[in-house]
Formats: structure tokens, sequence, C-alpha cells
């Protein structure tokens, strides 16, 4: 990506992640608000503007990562700028019908990435648009950037975006559960921590590397009669499996509300 411009429109959290992977390999222009955004771009490798059309203009990729209420406005103050180029929107629930009415000739994207980019391990979903398909090697290099990339169907990203980009936050209260279960048997509190973060991210490595189910590594840890089995007993008593996945259930569902919300809204503006 030497050579290429990338545009970052609101370099938020996910924007600013976005930038901060991309600085390494490629120009990077961003616009935010407020100064300490603009600042932090700066910190993280990028030019930092208030000017969203100075953006779009200068770059040959552009993403936009506003809010999703703010998107119409945005899409709207660049549209005439982005004819015939790649546009990423990152805002969950923004359909790519209404980005292609938005910003019409764009090559359209909507990609759904998680908090893990800011360590380059995200795991990011990609729908491209009808027509954008030239595109597709080029935005997905870039975003491979922040991890792996999977290219879905853009009907998949309302069950992404509560199972993946909100999945981090639940492995973080299971993170904590399990440290403070260490901390009650008495171990001291950040070493509880510390070895509950590595067991987790070691595990998420074994399975990955060896290409394991989780009931393969379940059953490489389970002994008759050990400390295990009761373990897992225990959580079958409280149902936590049925827990979690009634959360995401909830998630999903509350996605989807957002996203027809979203819809009403933009399509009667």
């Amino acid at each position: 990506a030497r050579g290429l411009t990338v545009g970052v429109i609101g370099a938020g959290r996910i924007g600013s992640a976005i930038a901060a992977a991309l600085a390494c390999c490629a120009r990077v222009v961003a616009s935010a608000r407020s100064p300490e955004s603009l600042e932090r771009a700066r910190r993280l490798g990028a030019e930092a503007t208030r000017d969203n059309r100075l953006v779009a203009r200068s770059s040959d990729v552009v993403f936009i990562c506003v809010k999703p209420h703010q998107v119409p406005q945005v899409a709207r103050e660049v549209a005439d700028l982005v004819r015939g180029k790649p546009v990423v929107s990152v805002a969950a629930g923004v359909r790519l019908r209404q980005l292609a009415r938005l910003m019409p000739g764009a090559l359209l994207f909507r990609a759904m990435p998680n908090v893990n980019a800011w360590v380059g391990a995200s795991t990011t979903a990609l729908a491209p648009g009808p027509g954008s398909e030239a595109a597709l090697d080029l935005v997905a290099g870039l975003l491979s950037a922040m991890g792996r990339v999977f290219v879905v169907p853009e009907e998949l990203l309302d069950a992404w975006t509560a199972l993946v980009a909100g999945g981090p936050a639940l492995v973080a209260e299971i993170v904590e559960a399990l440290a403070m279960a260490g901390v009650a048997a008495g171990l001291p509190r950040e070493l509880a921590l510390q070895a509950v973060v590595d067991m987790v991210a070691g595990t998420a490595i074994h399975m990955a590397r060896r290409g394991l189910r989780p009931s393969e590594l379940r059953d490489q840890v389970v002994t008759p009669a050990g400390t295990t089995v009761e373990a897992l007993k225990a959580l079958e008593e409280r149902a936590v499996r049925y827990a979690i996945m009634s959360a995401v259930e909830r998630a999903v569902r509350r996605a989807r509300e957002i996203a027809l919300e979203l819809e009403g809204a933009l399509e009667g503006g």
C-alpha cells in the first residue's frame, strides 16, 4: 500500500484504530472534531484536519467512521469527491443501499471490526456492495493490517456486530469472573488476572493453531473424577452456556432493531 493515501473520516475509537494500523504502510489523512481527537490522530502518524472534504479529495480509499446517525450528513458532504473511489463504512446498521443513495458512483463496502484492532488482532467482517468487487482485494488488504478479515454477505453483519464486535466485552466479563475466583481461592489479585488473561489467550491460540473444536480441547483437560469435571458440573447447574447464548441472542435482536430504526430515520431523511 506504499504510495496509497487512505482517508479516515471520524477519528474516534475505531477510526483511530484504523489510522494507527494503516499509518505504517500508507499515508493516512484523518478528520475529527475535537482537539483531543485531532492530536491523537497526529500521534498515531496521521495527518489530521477538521475538513472532511479535504480527506475525501486527497484519499484513494475513504473510511467513514462516524456514528451511524451522522453518516447521511458526512456522505452528502463528500459525495461528489468519492465517485469511483472505494468507500468503507464501519457504521453499524447503515445498509449498503442507503449508502448507495447517499454516495452514487462510489465503490461501497461495509466493514465491522472490533476493539482488538488496536493490537492488530481484530476479527473483521467485510461486505462489498454491488459493483465494488474490483476493489475488494485492495480494501481487504488494508483491513488485514488490523487482523483477520472475513468477506461475508451484508445480511450477516447484524449478527456479526452482536457476536464479534460486542464479543470482547463478554470475554472481559468472563476473564474478570475467573480472576475473582482465583482471588477467592487465595491468589493475589494481579497474579490471578495476569494468569487468566494469559490462559485465555493461550487457549485461543491452541485451538486456532491445532484446529481443535471446543469439545476436543475440553476432553484434553478433563480427567475422571478430577477437578475440571467438578467445575463443568457447576457450570451445567447454573446453565452458563445457555446464559451466554441468550446474551448473544439478545444482542443480535438489538442490533437488528437498531438497523431498522436507522433505516426508518434515513428513509425519512
